[in-house]
């Protein structure tokens, strides 16, 4: 039984550094994106809409790989 324990351990950590990962690079895209809208002549009500939706959408995704 505490081997079964280990490797459920074992597996769990491998799960939330590939979670990290995950986090790391849509945050990366983010600020890709953030870095375009700023350099663009983007009206300003237009380019805030489309931040707050990146938001939405990638603290959903976020809440879908936790679960």
């Amino acid at each position: 039984m505490p081997e079964d324990d280990f490797v459920l351990s074992k597996r769990h950590s491998y799960v939330s550094v590939e979670n990290l990962l995950i986090n790391v690079l849509f945050f990366t895209i983010v600020l890709i994106l953030f870095r375009w809208l700023i350099d663009e002549k983007v009206n300003y009500k237009s380019r805030r809409c489309i931040i707050f939706s990146w938001i939405f959408n990638i603290s959903f995704l976020f809440t879908e790989i936790k679960i």
